[in-house]
């Protein structure tokens, strides 16, 4: 999403973003750039507009200005399984993070919201309150969606940033933001970054959609459905988890059992 907006801003000009890594178009409002003690939302300040920035916040913590309607905000959000699974493997090659134990640690973690940013549930249930009270202010953007029609959210968001592409540049879009060409691109692939240990993991990792089928067993499975079916419900939200194919290997279903 952070590539898609980039280029967005740029009128789909791909070699406007060719030579600037996305973490510098693109700045994390919480962090601050590699040997500075500025942090980013300082020097986003004096920045020329529109400014473009990312953030992984929960609504609680966000500038006033945002929680007050302005500007205007692109939600991602991802099936909650397969951001669990994604969330472990960032720690597991993140030097600013404590590395799990194991998958069946960090599960725990994450489902009582023991994680950076805290609980996944309170984080979206949070941001889908300004989407309601600002309509026109947040545009709720589902991951699975980008996957099943990438033409239509890239032009989507572009129609709901008020820089409408044509269909020849949201082609151009979509093209150059395809995973494997994202894999592939230095300046989106975070290959530079002495933060991450990529023996570890890569930082874009497989970009599909049911890959938590790989690590989640059945008990976890079943266990995060009654859990989300609890703290959801009253949302109306729902995701794709692709539920078709295998799960873990069979383990002790009574050491994996949420209590």
């Amino acid at each position: 999403m952070e590539e898609i907006v980039s280029l967005i801003f740029n009128g789909g000009d791909v070699s406007r973003v060719a030579t600037v890594p996305v973490y510098e178009r693109v700045p994390c409002l919480e962090e601050r750039p590699v040997g500075t003690r500025v942090p980013n939302r300082r020097l986003l300040d004096a920045a020329p507009g529109p400014r473009v920035m990312k953030t992984r916040l929960p609504w609680s913590m966000v500038p006033p200005q945002v929680r007050q309607g302005k500007g205007k905000v692109v939600y991602l959000a991802r099936n909650p399984k397969d951001t669990c699974n994604s969330l472990y493997h960032f720690h597991r090659m993140s030097r600013c993070h404590v590395t799990p134990e194991s998958w069946a640690e960090f599960f725990f973690h994450f489902v009582e919201g023991k994680v950076e940013f805290g609980s996944w549930f309170d984080h979206i249930l949070g941001w889908q309150t300004h989407a309601s009270t600002y309509p026109t202010k947040m545009l709720f953007v589902k991951y699975e969606d980008l996957h099943k029609d990438p033409h239509m959210v890239v032009a989507r968001v572009a129609q709901f940033l008020g820089r409408p592409l044509s269909p020849q540049t949201v082609d151009t879009v979509v093209k150059h933001c395809r995973f494997d060409n994202m894999k592939a691109n230095p300046m989106t692939n975070y290959s530079n970054d002495d933060r991450f240990d990529f023996n570890q993991s890569e930082f874009l990792r497989t970009g599909t959609v049911a890959n938590w089928k790989k690590f989640f067993l059945v008990i976890n499975s079943l266990d995060f459905d009654r859990i989300y079916a609890e703290r959801m419900q009253a949302s109306g939200l729902q995701f794709d988890y692709d539920r078709t194919g295998e799960f873990g290997a069979d383990r002790d279903l009574e050491d994996y059992c949420f209590r």
